[in-house]
């Protein structure tokens, strides 16, 4: 349940950091919370069907500094969202720590 949790939260982390990135190489107009939502979902059922190669041809359909520059939105979103998602598992590792710090062994309890 952790990974599906944690990969539900990395994913929502790269797409919102791809519109985000890509709305400010295109210079576009800061959108608001729910154009940027609906913006994520279009872009995560988009990807969702897009295969490696039609990303390619996708990318190779565009002018070189564009394709550069979408290739290296993605790439930093997902660095981004790698990073993001390693503080958030070792927030909840450090806290389990913490909590289990607490947590005494049967023979100290009374316990058999």
């Amino acid at each position: 349940m952790g990974v599906a949790v944690l990969g539900s939260a990395f994913m929502l982390m790269v797409y919102t950091d791809v519109v985000v990135a890509y709305d400010a190489h295109e210079g576009l107009p800061v959108a608001t919370s729910e154009e940027r939502a609906r913006a994520v979902v279009e872009l995560e059922d988009w990807a969702a069907k897009l295969s490696d190669e039609q990303w390619r041809a996708y990318l190779a359909s565009l002018p070189e500094a564009t394709a550069r520059a979408y290739g290296e939105i993605v790439a930093q979103a997902y660095v981004t969202g790698y990073r993001s998602v390693l503080r958030i598992l070792l927030g909840v590792v450090g806290v389990m720590l913490l909590v289990s710090s607490w947590l005494k062994p049967p023979e100290a309890r009374g316990e058999t």
